[in-house]
């Protein structure tokens, strides 16, 4: 695996390397990706270092991690969209 320039963290070098396969359509909405045990070997890193990358690109809208079953690409991200959070806020006031 390419070391990413040299002093870049390595969870950063798996998620340019998820990131890759997903805009080159290789990995598309809803596809589940290899697991954590799976590309740490593939890529040469650890499983901590694939499980940090997975977790910042679920934080990110990127990745669906669905316990017990896998990690999937999220379908808003393979749209161009990534998902933040709240889509509407609405009064507190109103709502109690």
């Amino acid at each position: 695996m390419p070391d990413g320039g040299g002093a870049r963290p390595l969870y950063e070098v798996v998620k340019d390397h998820v990131r890759g396969r997903i805009a080159a359509g290789e990995w598309r909405p809803g596809t589940r990706i290899p697991s954590e045990n799976e590309l740490g070997p593939m890529l040469g890193v650890s499983r901590i270092t694939v499980n940090r990358a997975f977790a910042e690109l679920a934080r990110e809208g990127r990745l669906r991690k669905v316990p017990g079953v896998g990690t999937f690409v999220a379908p808003l991200w393979a749209e161009g969209k990534p998902r933040f959070g709240l889509t509407s806020i609405v009064s507190v006031a109103d709502e109690i």
